[in-house]
């Protein structure tokens, strides 16, 4: 301790050139002189040290924070230089290009982030130089970099979201026909949508009048067509509407209402006539129709009976057939039967053919279905059972009572019939002569067993037996019953024979070569069972032989066995073939895991290669015992590296998980909820980058980890919605100030009500954007004060209109003022602008009818029959100015027109009559309708 007191470090020494001088004997990679170095650097009260050390350590973080942080200003100065040096890349200062980019995005000045940009520096891609233009945001320094320094794509980028000035002044400095085609594109659009209104206001005008031109035509078929059309068009039309603003886009959908109703209504008057007229077409239409298909019955039935009838082919009648229902179909659609009847001998023709046709359609699938009768008994004529000369007979009656419904019977028909009947009884022979035949054999056969029998040969006679009674068996019943009592006697003999065979022949041999020989006939079901029934019959026949037996009967059992195991053979042979695949399969996974072993790849590659070669050696076929232990020997031997180095990665990951489990079950003491949720995500991500902890472990680790997180958010979410019913408790009070406003509003000045209203948004602004019940109830209180003062409004523009009303029929000499003929409260009453037309000069030759009437068209209002065709002229210059000048005109405009033609005289009086009643019936009593229209 004492030598510590006296004997200090030259950097701590009390004279500042002391500890300048110590700085450059201090090493930053030595951590306690590092240390030092920092303390000088920060808290030395000498900005000369401070320098010093802060150049020994020469670090871009060191250099940023005391740019900010200094208190010295040449200290803060200098720092700011080296920062910009090493930003700009200068002096052979490098600094990493994350953190250039960074820094500039972040931290740098506007000054800073011009002079990067325009060096430029390395390392900016297209989407950070434009962030940065927007950080400058100075449309003369993004012109100049456009100019100088800016590529085509950011070219292009900074044509998108230019400004109408910015894109001429772009236009200008550009040289590129690729990007002065997008620049004049954008100008293009841009000018489309300034114009768009206007389009819009015009198609709409063009729409409604043409829908209103509907209402002075008379073809119902043809209103209804264009209205439809109209229909559609207005649709489409309205998709655009938002290119107007509300109030014209409400003005068109009642205009169009209104026009569409009109229309209806035009329609259903019209409408019975229409259909009047379409019932007559219609009935004339099926009675053509009928007529058309009686003519085509006509046709088709003549073409049956020709020269010789029977010849007629079943596709004519089928087609005669059709024709006869196409006309029984057209007869009953026609409303009235009646309409036939007016040529008698028309219907008479037609009922006696169609009775005729019916016939003949009658009885012809009769024929058919006997000669498919027929072609049946052909079919199985070669069928004993089948072929009989009873089934003759009946097809005989049958085909003889077939006959008597026909006139006159077809050749080809009795060519037929003749034909069948000849190879029937032909058949019929064969089978008579088949049957003589296996008479005779079983009569022979019967002989001969008789015989072997008496001679005692009876081992022959049991083996020809057999096929005597398989012979006997496939005999008639007729046959049988005739050869019965010698079959019998036959029989009775050969089952005394089998009872003494079974007794003395012991050995068995024959049946076991029988079956043997069975068993080597047939397909095996089950190689197993195969296997065992072969077995099962060599031992009973080796307890039947002596040793050596080289016998013809051996020689026979060997071979059936023989052939009865190939199928055993070939089955092991396969299984032995699969064994050496499932062999030389493991021995490639073998090789597999020992390359991995050696492997360098990343860890997370080689575990998730490890753990597909272990399932595929799990998946493996099987293969000898012995052979499995060795390779798996071998497989433990090869995996034995990659596994230990997989376990220990699974340990440290676990170890990893573990942890991040703990610090989220830590954030559950932390009070801010949501910093706590907002930590939580962070470890989620840190949990995604970690990982898997082994097949054990890894679906508890995440069980753990999701419910930790579970219970963290769902504390967040308890206290947001504690939050939210605070925020609707108080938002509740202030919706009862603003019922209580809205219920005041009529004792109450709209305007002293709209304050009141407007200090609540102020107050409850927030809340209101968290509330939407609030902010709805904010929203409606709007529009009731609105409607408040517009309904005030139009009562005040009301009482003008009666005003004037009053003034104008007052108003009626030319020589004296009208101030001196309107009363002083009636003209006081009036709108200013009505005063000052009427204190105007009178419009020399001005047409009152015609400005009258049109009042009654902008105004939707009928006008006489006598100005019907003023009307027209007038809807047409109003629309030929609209379209070729874009003028257009209003009730207002028209209102003054039609006062500044001068005092209502006498007369003047039916247009004041007429213009009484569009202004009481639009502009006083017609609330949707305004004078602005």
């Amino acid at each position: 301790m004492i030598f510590k007191r006296l004997f200090k470090p030259a950097h701590q020494s009390a004279d500042a050139s002391i500890r300048k001088a110590a700085v450059d004997k201090l090493s930053p990679q030595k951590p306690q002189e590092k240390s030092a170095l920092h303390e000088l650097a920060f808290n030395d009260s000498d900005p000369g040290v401070t320098l010093a050390a802060l150049h020994r350590l020469d670090k871009f973080a060191l250099w940023q924070k005391t740019a900010q942080l200094s208190r010295f200003d040449v200290v803060k100065r200098t720092a700011r230089q080296e920062v910009e040096k090493a930003v700009l890349a200068e002096q052979g200062r490098e600094l990493d290009n994350q953190q250039r980019i960074d820094y500039l995005k972040e931290s740098a000045d506007s000054d800073l982030v011009r002079r990067a940009l325009m060096k430029p520096v390395e390392g900016l891609d297209d989407s950070t130089t434009l962030q940065l233009l927007s950080k400058v945001g100075q449309d003369d320094f993004t012109l100049q970099y456009y100019q100088n320094q800016a590529s085509e794509k950011i070219r292009e980028a900074l044509i998108q979201n230019a400004s109408d000035a910015q894109l001429d002044k772009f236009l200008r400095k550009e040289s590129s026909d690729t990007l002065i085609r997008i620049i004049d594109e954008h100008k293009q659009a841009r000018d489309e949508q300034k114009r768009k209104p206007e389009a819009v206001q015009q198609a709409l005008t063009l729409l409604l009048s043409k829908l209103k031109a509907l209402l002075n035509k008379a073809d119902y078929a043809e209103i209804k067509r264009r209205q439809l059309l109209l229909v559609d068009e207005y649709h489409q039309l309205s998709n655009e509407f938002t290119w107007l603003d509300n109030e014209a886009q409400a003005r068109a959908a009642d205009k169009f209402k209104t026009l569409h109703a009109r229309v209806d209504a035009h329609l259903e008057m019209l409408r019975p006539a229409w259909e009047e007229a379409q019932q007559s077409e219609q009935r004339q239409a099926l009675l053509a129709d009928a007529h058309s298909a009686a003519n085509t019955a006509f046709q088709a039935v003549n073409a049956l009976y020709g020269e010789d009838r029977t010849a007629v082919a079943m596709a004519s009648v089928e087609h005669a057939n059709t024709c006869l229902e196409a006309l029984e179909h057209a007869i009953s659609q026609l409303p009235d039967k009646r309409l036939l009847s007016a040529d008698s001998r028309e219907q008479a023709r037609l009922t006696h053919t169609l009775e005729r046709l019916g016939h003949l359609v009658a009885i012809f699938p009769t024929q058919q279905h006997l000669a498919k009768q027929f072609e049946t008994f052909l079919e199985t004529a070669d069928e004993q059972q089948a072929v009989t000369q009873e089934a003759l007979d009946a097809l005989e009656q049958e085909y003889d009572a077939y006959v008597q419904k026909i006139e006159q019977m077809p050749e080809a028909w009795l060519s037929q019939w003749r034909d069948i009947r000849k190879r029937h009884r032909k058949a019929l022979k064969s089978a008579k002569e088949a049957s003589d035949e296996k008479t005779k054999s079983v009569r022979r056969l019967l002989s001969i067993v008789g015989s072997l029998i008496s001679e005692g040969r009876y081992k022959a006679a049991l083996s020809r037996y057999s096929n005597l009674k398989a012979e006997f068996d496939s005999l008639s019943n007729a046959d049988q019953s005739r050869l019965q009592r010698r079959f019998e006697d036959v029989r009775s003999q050969v089952e005394r024979l089998e009872g003494w065979q079974s007794y003395l022949a012991a050995p068995r041999k024959p049946e076991l070569l029988t079956q043997a020989e069975m068993l080597a006939s047939q397909r095996p079901d089950s190689i197993k069972a195969r296997a065992k029934q072969i077995k099962v019959l060599r031992e009973q026949w080796q307890s039947l032989t002596k040793p050596g037996d080289n016998s013809e009967e051996s020689v026979q059992f060997d071979a059936a066995l023989e052939k009865a195991f190939a199928p055993c053979r070939e089955h092991y042979a396969k299984q032995e073939e699969i064994r050496e695949q499932a062999k030389q399969e493991r021995l490639k996974l073998i090789e597999a895991v020992n390359q991995l072993s050696a492997s360098q790849e990343d860890i997370t590659a080689i575990a998730k290669r490890y753990e597909q070669l272990k399932q595929e050696w799990r998946n493996a076929g099987q293969v000898e015992k012995a052979t499995y232990e060795a390779l798996k020997k071998q497989w433990g031997e090869a995996s034995s590296s990659v596994n230990q180095r997989v376990t220990q990665w699974h340990l440290e990951n676990r170890e990893q998980k573990q942890s991040l489990i703990d610090a989220v079950n830590a954030l559950q003491e932390i009070e801010d909820r949501q910093a706590a949720a907002t930590q939580a995500q962070h470890l989620q991500k840190e949990w995604k980058q970690v990982g898997h902890a082994g097949p054990k472990h890894e679906n508890k680790l995440w069980r753990a980890f999701k419910q930790a997180n579970d219970t963290l958010f769902d504390a967040l979410k308890s206290q947001q919605a504690d939050i939210k019913e605070k925020q609707k408790v108080e938002a509740q009070q202030w919706i009862n100030m603003i019922d209580a406003l809205l219920a005041e509003l009529s004792e109450t000045d709209a305007s002293a009500a709209q304050g009141q209203l407007d200090k609540i948004k102020a107050d409850a602004g927030a809340l209101s954007k968290a509330v939407p019940k609030l902010d709805k109830k904010l929203k409606f209180a709007e529009t009731m004060l609105r409607d408040a003062r517009n309904h005030k409004r139009k009562d005040a523009r009301k009482a003008e209109y009666r005003a004037l009303l009053s003034g104008l029929s007052a108003w009626t000499d030319a020589d004296s003022p009208a101030t001196d003929q309107i009363p002083d409260e009636v003209w006081r009453a009036m709108n200013k602008q009505h005063q000052s037309v009427m204190l105007k000069p009178l419009v020399v030759n001005a047409d009152r009818g015609w400005f009258t009437t049109q009042l009654e068209l902008l105004a939707d209002c009928p006008s006489p029959e006598a100005f019907l065709a003023q009307r027209q002229d007038i809807q047409l210059a109003m629309m030929m100015d609209k379209l070729e000048s874009g003028e257009s005109y209003s009730l207002n405009d028209t209102l003054l027109r039609w006062i500044s033609c001068g005092p209502v005289t006498q007369d003047d009086s039916a247009a004041y009559t007429r213009l009484r009643e569009v202004i009481e019936q639009r502009l006083i009593n017609h609330d949707k309708k305004s004078i602005e229209q």
